[in-house]
């Protein structure tokens, strides 16, 4: 990612391999559950860069608005 310059990597196939490398992962919705049928987005970042992925992530959320919030009884 360093060589490309690179904040993070986007991808809908998650992979098991980027924490065991050390690099942050964060999962998100990646279209509305309106069919029942999910697919989620996996943002993959830069070792010790969480906050920047946190916050790429938190933007691509609300920008798409496609997570739907529990709504608590």
């Amino acid at each position: 990612m360093q060589k490309l310059h690179l904040d993070a990597l986007l991808s809908t196939r998650w992979s098991s391999y980027a924490p065991i490398a050390g690099n942050p992962s964060i999962c998100v919705p990646g279209k509305p559950l309106i069919d029942l049928k999910p697919i989620s987005v996996v943002f993959v970042g830069k070792k010790f860069d969480d906050a920047t992925l946190i916050s790429i992530t938190h933007a691509y959320e609300q920008a798409t608005k496609h997570r739907i919030p529990p709504t608590l009884e």
